[in-house]
């Protein structure tokens, strides 16, 4: 360059990009059909005097770095099946579950076999797939599917065996639905009591392995699909939106409406406790905050939980009940209210205070170790309101959205 006091040296990758404008360079990358030609070219690129030619081949590199993060990503993604199909088994289900947490509506599994080939880079835990993207994976897994299975557990299952056993159920209706059948499954969560194959169980499975991430969109869309349904035959609850989650205006619903016949009895649990204290106007805030746990513990332990720890610390968050019942551990989150204007107990819940009981939950888990640690994990709510009008009542929430 005049005045630079340097000379550009040639191109080292011995390319002439000759008097090619940016559209033709550009075309001559997107042209290339292997990696030392690309390669060749971006150096070349770099070594342009123009910095349109540049600004081409540093946009080159990061789609290029992008794409080689997403093969890598999806090498991983099929690493689960990979290492089950080298220990001569010939057909792998993924397995995962819909709808454990909801207040209303069954619960849904489903078991996808997929084929080698099969390759979605958006795929992911549906939970964190957008409806638009879930659907469209749904179709891509449908078609080209080996075998393709969904279990349901209905309303009356989940409150006759709890929400642990009616997900059992529909996992094994699931896998007993394939056709052909599977030789092994891999399943999202903990391990299973019973499964007609032989399994392995992923801890965040749908974020990790490609079968049960297909399973989970299975599961999740034809569950909403149900719950869309169920809301044109019990207006008023929001099922369409919520999918029959505890959210404030679902439970604001439910205590105008009373409970559908889709809604899991075992999981809304009100009553006025007639043999507790009644108010005290010269009971402090904390005392009474502190009598609304002794009932909520008591509750508890009269319905058969074994209570573990109170007002358990850790993560930078606390936990006011920590009960167990079995193989499932229940986190209790609190609440008391002296208001008759409290509204839904779900609507007394932050976004911080949720954030820091999953912190709390999270780091509890990890001190629980060996035949300590759970199978399954529950979050329940329990509001205690006393509104001066009669005894506290107690409206106790199985299964929240931490």
């Amino acid at each position: 360059m005049p005045g630079s006091g340097k000379t550009r040296k040639r191109p080292e990758s011995g390319v002439d990009l000759g008097g090619r404008n940016l559209r033709d360079l550009e075309r001559l990358l997107e042209a290339a059909d292997n990696s030392a030609e690309r390669m060749q070219l971006l150096i070349a690129l770099e070594s342009d005097a123009r910095a349109g030619a540049r600004r081409l081949a540093e946009r080159a590199r990061k789609q290029d770095d992008k794409a080689r993060r997403r093969e890598a990503r999806w090498r991983a993604f099929c690493d689960p099946e990979r290492r089950i199909l080298e220990k001569g088994f010939s057909r792998v289900a993924g397995v995962d579950e819909a709808g454990r947490g909801p207040l209303a509506g069954p619960v849904y599994a489903a078991a996808v076999i997929l084929p080698d080939e099969f390759v979605h880079h958006k795929l992911d835990d549906s939970k964190r797939m957008s409806p638009q993207a879930r659907q469209i994976a749904y179709g891509e897994i449908t078609a080209a599917a080996i075998s393709c299975g969904t279990g349901i557990a209905s309303v009356d299952e989940i409150d006759r065996h709890n929400i642990l056993g009616a997900v059992h159920l529909a996992v094994e209706r699931a896998l007993k639905a394939l056709d052909p059948p599977a030789e092994f499954a891999l399943v999202d969560g903990l391990p299973l009591a019973s499964c007609p194959v032989p399994h392995l169980a992923i801890v965040k499975g749908d974020s990790r392995s490609r079968a049960i991430a297909a399973a989970s969109v299975i599961a999740k869309v034809e569950r909403d699909a149900r719950m869309v349904e169920l809301d044109a035959e019990y207006p008023g609850y929001g099922f369409a939106s919520n999918k029959g989650y505890g959210t404030a205006q679902h439970m604001e619903a439910i205590e105008h409406l009373g409970q559908s016949p889709v809604h899991r009895r075992s999981f809304i649990h009100t009553g006025n406790q007639i043999e507790l204290m009644p108010r005290d106007e010269k009971e402090s805030s904390w005392d009474w905050g502190k009598r609304a746990e002794e009932m909520v513990a008591r509750e508890y332990a009269e319905n058969g939980y074994l209570i573990e720890f109170r007002r358990w610390r850790g993560g930078g968050g606390e936990i006011d009940l920590v009960c167990r019942r079995g193989d499932e551990l229940i986190i209790v989150e609190i609440k008391a209210s002296r208001s008759s204007l409290a509204g839904s107990p779900l609507g007394w819940l932050d976004r911080g205070q949720r954030r820091r009981l999953r912190s709390a939950a999270t780091a509890l888990l990890r001190q629980m170790d060996g035949d300590a640690r759970p199978v399954d994990i529950r979050f329940d709510l329990a509001a205690v309101v006393d509104d001066g009008t009669g005894p506290p009542r107690i409206t106790r929430v199985e299964g929240i959205e931490p």
